[in-house]
Formats: C-alpha cells, sequence, structure tokens
C-alpha cells in the first residue's frame, strides 16, 4: 500500500460522512423493532430529501396504482427496506457530489453504472429468490463505492490508475492494487464499516471482486457480480472499468439467469418510463 493512502486510511475523520437523517433512517431499518411508520417519521426531519423520496414513490418506479401523498402511507405500502434504499439513493449526490476536478472519472456517470446495477441486482433477486430485494439493490448500489472513495482522497493516484486500465484494457482493480495497494472494493469496504452498514453489505462490497469459491459464494455477492456485469455490458454510465465485461457462466447457473430472464432485466434497465435513465434524472443524477 502507498504511503499516501496508509496516511489517508489511518484517518477515519476524513472520510465522507452520512446525512443525520440518513443515519437514522439506516438504523431505524435495521432495528427489527421499528416499524415503517418510524422510518418515514425519521424521514420527514429533511423536508428535501423527504420530497424527493415522494417523487420517487409516485413515479412509474414503483409501479403504484394510485398517487402517495404522505410518507407514512409510503411506508405502509412499500415496507422499510424500500424507503430505505430511495433515501440511500436520494442522497447520493449529498453523501459524494459530482466532480469538481477535471477528470477522466465522472461521478455522474459513475451514479448511472451504479444505479443500473442495483436496479438489476433487485430484479434478479426478485426473480431467483436467492436474497432480499432491497438487501441486493443496496449492495449493487454502493458496489464501487471505493472508487469514490479513492477520487477524493487520493485523486492523483486514482485518476493514474483509471488511465493506465484504459489505455491498456485491463481490470482497473487490477490496476488500483498496484497503483494504491488495494482494490476498490476493499476501500469500499472500509467506507461501509465507517458507516456503520451492516456486515452482509460490507462483505458483498468488499468482495465483489476477490476469488471466491463457486460452491460456497454467498448469493449477496453473487447478485452483485451479476448485476456489475450486466450493467458494464450495456455501457450505462461509466464505472471508470472499460475492460471486457462477461457474466460468469457459474454466477449465471447459481442464480439461475437464463438468457430470456437476462433480457428481461435489460428491458427493465432501458424503460424510458421506469429504467436507469429515468431515475437517474428523478434523482438529478
Amino acid at each position: 500500500m502507498s504511503q499516501d493512502w496508509n496516511q489517508v486510511a489511518a484517518k477515519t475523520h476524513g472520510l465522507p460522512t452520512l446525512p443525520a437523517v440518513l443515519l437514522k433512517i439506516l438504523a431505524a431499518a435495521n432495528d427489527p423493532r421499528s416499524s415503517a411508520l418510524e422510518l418515514a417519521n425519521c424521514l420527514t426531519l429533511d423536508p428535501a430529501l423527504a420530497g424527493r423520496v415522494l417523487s420517487l414513490v409516485n413515479s412509474a418506479y414503483t409501479g403504484l396504482a394510485q398517487p402517495v401523498s404522505t410518507l407514512q402511507h409510503a411506508a405502509a405500502l412499500l415496507g422499510a427496506g424500500t424507503i430505505r434504499s430511495m433515501a440511500f439513493s436520494a442522497s447520493l449526490g449529498v453523501i459524494l457530489p459530482p466532480t469538481v476536478k477535471r477528470t477522466s472519472f465522472r461521478r455522474d456517470q459513475f451514479w448511472r453504472h451504479s444505479l443500473a446495477a442495483a436496479l438489476a441486482a433487485r430484479s434478479m433477486a426478485r426473480t431467483s429468490g436467492a436474497a432480499d430485494p432491497e438487501e441486493a439493490y443496496m449492495a449493487a448500489l454502493l458496489h464501487d463505492i471505493g472508487k469514490l472513495l479513492f477520487d477524493l482522497q487520493a485523486h492523483a493516484s486514482f485518476a493514474r490508475a483509471v488511465r493506465v486500465a484504459r489505455q491498456m484494457r485491463r481490470p482497473l482493480w487490477h490496476v488500483e492494487r498496484e497503483f494504491l495497494g488495494l482494490d476498490h472494493g476493499a476501500a469500499g469496504g472500509m467506507l461501509l464499516e465507517h458507516w456503520g452498514l451492516p456486515h452482509a453489505l460490507k462483505d458483498a462490497v468488499r468482495r465483489h471482486h476477490s476469488p471466491v469459491s463457486t460452491s460456497r459464494c454467498p448469493p449477496l455477492i453473487a447478485l452483485v457480480r451479476a448485476a456489475n456485469s450486466l450493467s458494464l455490458s450495456l455501457q450505462i454510465g461509466d464505472s471508470g472499468d472499460h475492460s471486457a465485461a462477461s457474466l460468469e457462466p457459474w454466477v449465471a447457473d447459481q442464480l439461475g439467469l437464463t438468457p430470456p430472464l437476462l433480457k428481461a432485466v435489460e428491458y427493465e434497465l432501458l424503460d424510458p418510463t421506469s429504467g436507469v435513465e429515468a431515475v437517474s434524472k428523478m434523482l438529478s443524477l
């Protein structure tokens, strides 16, 4: 690991923090004693965030038949997990805002890639029954968050890694290890640890590029790998990784991802009313 990154990693006070309201929402969503109503009440503490979430609730994104006028009603209809996912999605620009410096790594395009992976992971989880769909959404939404940490805390080294990976058509995570001493999965796991997120999410983020036993791979990791591959192959957004993307056969087998099922997920992501571009616009990404 480079000396610069050692110094950055040691200073956790320099890591991005979550808004206080979002921390309350995450705590409520992860507490089995909390109700969806309590989570909605937490959300009302931030009127701007509450408004963005309510806009998402009333869009084609959720498919609700009738408009919803209150977060309490939305939480009762959709459940705590979905409201948590929406709140996190609606907070992305606040947690890590768009790129300020001119760079080959654009955060707005990065979030489009991440959002595509999140929507794909949720759809695959619903079809396969392999994991909770909202947990799959969160894991895929945050799977590359370590890249943003690199861009924020080790900008020059990360920018070089992105350029070299693109020029040599090598996986970015390989080059990150050479330039930064660790890959974005490990860095993302560290950030999620700092945020106090559940172990399953941290593990999926940390290990989504790591070698795994195909017979014992946790379903959440398999879903993230599949969703990431699909987002890359459809070239939705730009994660900074331009190496060839292909779905690993063992992942497809484990999750039962047949060609017709994958095509259906593609249609969902590209749907002009509820797909990635529509949701990105609602979130101002």
